[in-house]
């Protein structure tokens, strides 16, 4: 049945993306809309999303754009970090659920903290305490398996994460009706980008 709707899931992107080339290539949303940054609405803090227009969301990687330039596309996680990776990707399609920590539903914090306290690092709950574990790494040393840490705003606080799926790709789960998927890693996202956070 999970199959099915993620099966379901990806036929409307292909016919939304279509109708969107159609009417003169308009950026690519899941609504139509705007992008719009996602909340964390874990258990222990943050608010729910802004029911407004969508942040970008992609079920499948785009085959036909190159990396930037801007992050290690050729690195490849190594230990905890590629453990969570794995899980990550073994996880898309996975439903979005305020207060979800998995392993069935998540929220945006509730996401990165299971696929690494299920490979064996204490990940906390919080989104501003997760971005304070690790190691920094700026927008030119970010290699898949690195956690991305965003704001809400440009110039703001720590407010969304994802990992790093390389090339120029992450993965997160963002809001209610999206759930976890692959999305590109430029535009919207790099204007509110803070740092990313190598872990193990």
């Amino acid at each position: 049945m999970k199959k099915l709707k993620i099966i379901a899931l990806i036929l409307a992107l292909f016919v939304a993306v279509a109708a969107l080339t159609a009417c003169g290539g308009e950026k690519e949303t899941p609504n139509g809309g705007t992008p719009q940054s996602t909340v964390d609405s874990g258990s222990q803090g943050g608010s729910e999303p802004d029911s407004g227009s969508e942040p970008e969301n992609s079920s499948e990687p785009d085959s036909g754009s190159e990396p930037d330039s801007g992050s290690d596309s050729g690195s490849s996680a190594t230990g905890v970090a590629a453990a969570a990776l794995e899980l990550a990707n073994e996880l898309i399609g996975t439903e979005y659920k305020s207060g979800g920590t998995g392993p069935d539903e998540f929220d945006n914090s509730g996401f990165i903290y299971y696929i690494f306290r299920q490979s064996g690092y204490k990940m906390p709950r919080r989104i501003a305490d997760m971005a304070n574990e690790g190691t920094e790494i700026g927008r030119d040393g970010i290699q898949a398996g690195d956690v991305l840490i965003f704001s809400n705003e440009i110039d703001g606080e720590a407010a969304f994460v994802a990992i790093c799926a390389g090339g120029d790709q992450f993965i997160s789960c963002n809001r209610p009706g999206y759930p976890t998927a692959l999305q590109k890693f430029s535009g919207y996202y790099e204007q509110r980008f803070i740092c990313a956070r190598r872990i193990g």
